[in-house]
């Protein structure tokens, strides 16, 4: 995961030494739910306090760049679909989370969601950083996460068919 958080360092960077950062970049949600997808969050994560799970009401006024493609759908923040290919759905957020140390940062979470009254975890990935958004993005038919809407950098999360996870070195388009 270096090379994630490498490569949105350096996109921050070249953007700040620009001067014109995109809503994307700067935009930061307040984490204040107690839990996520109806569990609380000491049985996914004992250092969590809260999270935020952003909603169409947290994007900027206008229409920026980016947004668009998640008012349609293209882009999201919370979706359920089967992404294990065995006929039953998972749910998948991404949002920001607060510590209860105070560190922020960015997450994923998986769900088994045949029971949406009784979720089960699958896979909850959390990345120390700015409380903003992360982005959700099916493409060809695999899972992307990431922090940044048209940079090319993000994690692929995969079904191993065990479990998600996030293969080492890939992420940036061109990357095998």
């Amino acid at each position: 995961m270096r090379w994630y958080l490498l490569t949105a360092a350096l996109i921050m960077s070249s953007a700040n030494s620009a001067g014109n950062l995109a809503w994307f970049l700067t935009a930061r949600l307040e984490p204040n739910e107690s839990t996520l997808a109806g569990i609380p969050l000491s049985e996914l994560d004992a250092t969590l306090k809260a999270v935020k799970i952003p909603t169409l009401a947290d994007l900027p006024e206008g229409d920026d760049i980016g947004i668009a493609d998640i008012r349609c759908g293209d882009v999201y923040f919370d979706r359920i679909e089967d992404l294990t290919g065995d006929g039953i759905n998972e749910r998948v957020l991404s949002g920001a989370y607060l510590a209860k140390d105070g560190s922020t940062g960015r997450f994923i979470a998986i769900f088994d969601w045949r029971s949406p009254f009784d979720p089960a975890k699958l896979f909850f990935h959390k990345v120390p950083t700015e409380p903003g958004f992360a982005f959700l993005e099916r493409q060809n038919g695999e899972l992307n996460w990431s922090f940044c809407l048209y940079c090319g950098s993000f994690a692929r999360i995969q079904w191993n068919g065990i479990t998600f996870e996030i293969p080492p070195d890939i992420g940036d388009e061109g990357d095998g």
